[in-house]
């Protein structure tokens, strides 16, 4: 790699590592007052918090790798423009290519990056995050119960008192158990955890069914009611989005989404390098615009794209679905490709 290639690359790789950086605690902030809530509401382990957050920032990192590659490599050669670097670089004689190979070098190195963290980190990082948070489950106070307000941190259960006499003992109390599709009623109910349930001892109440608009009734003096809050940490993740490439290959023949995940993992790594190379153009273009327009410029383009995405994603079952996410790619590349050789004579 020359000098020239080096004094390039050098301009790029902080822009993109502190835009990285920004773009991920803007994407994080949104998750952080909800996790921290966790922490004062239910005593969750600060532990179990900071790897929730970790374990988010594959799937950020999708977003932030391309959009830090825009903004780098516009950033970076508008200032080389603006200052009038790169004309001086073409009246020393430095060929078209020379220009453009260190924004090569940088795409195909974020590029390689978006696909490890396509193909392995995503899939990682989602299904321990879910993990996590059904992990918080277990934190389930019964102190948090108020009076007159439903009660729906336990997973499937609904909890309304009328009255509490105290952290464990409940007055005129209704349960919807939505997973057994039933309604509880009780006078009195009093409550404590054991061994990862809840047990609700009930007193002087009804349980009822209903099934095909037809409902059952069934009345009792004592009841017991047992919910086990971590049952859902064995539930098997079943969605594609958690899903491996292999395991994706596997599920083609039960639908067209698993064929059309498996083709976005390969695509939106790819749009770090057209975007690394639509960055060059937009960095030259506008060298004479205020610098902080790139910001508003690279998130314009980042935000038409995943609109795009996001159309692509609901024709697939229409066209074909290992094409459809590549619309995007296909525009944006044809956008950078048009005017690359105007930019570089």
């Amino acid at each position: 790699m020359n000098k020239l290639s080096k004094y390039i690359l050098e301009e790029i790789y902080p822009i993109f590592i502190i835009s990285n950086i920004f773009f991920i605690f803007i994407l994080l902030f949104d998750k952080v007052v909800d996790l921290t809530d966790l922490v004062f509401s239910k005593n969750v382990p600060t532990i179990i918090i900071i790897e929730t957050f970790i374990f988010y920032l594959p799937s950020f990192m999708m977003v932030t790798i391309p959009t830090s590659a825009l903004l780098a490599v516009m950033t970076a050669h508008n200032r080389l423009s603006s200052d009038a670097e790169l004309v001086v670089m073409k009246s020393l004689g430095l060929s078209p290519m020379s220009l453009l190979k260190p924004t090569i070098y940088f795409g195909i190195l974020a590029t390689l990056l978006a696909f490890l963290t396509s193909f392995y980190l995503l899939p990682y990082g989602n299904k321990y995050a879910i993990y996590n948070l059904k992990r918080t489950v277990e934190y389930v106070s019964l102190k948090d119960i108020k009076e007159n307000e439903f009660y729906k941190e336990i997973p499937s259960i609904a909890i309304y008192v009328k009255k509490k006499v105290d952290d464990n003992k409940f007055l005129q109390i209704t349960l919807i158990d939505e997973k057994g599709g039933s309604l509880i009623t009780a006078a009195e109910a009093d409550a404590y955890q054991k061994f990862g349930a809840v047990v609700f001892d009930l007193k002087n109440g009804a349980i009822i069914q209903g099934k095909n608009d037809r409902y059952g009734k069934i009345e009792f003096k004592k009841f017991y009611f047992v919910v086990n809050v971590d049952s859902n940490l064995n539930r098997e993740i079943k969605s594609e989005r958690f899903m491996f490439m292999d395991e994706l290959i596997s599920r083609f023949n039960d639908g067209y989404i698993y064929k059309f995940e498996f083709s976005k993992r390969v695509a939106l790594p790819f749009s770090t390098l057209i975007m690394a190379l639509l960055g060059l153009n937009m960095g030259v273009f506008f060298h004479r615009a205020n610098r902080s327009i790139n910001w508003i410029i690279a998130l314009g383009i980042i935000f038409s794209y995943n609109v795009i995405m996001f159309m692509s994603e609901n024709l697939a079952g229409k066209i074909n679905p290992y094409f459809a996410p590549w619309i995007a790619n296909t525009i944006f590349a044809f956008l950078s490709l048009i005017r690359i050789g105007r930019v570089l004579k």
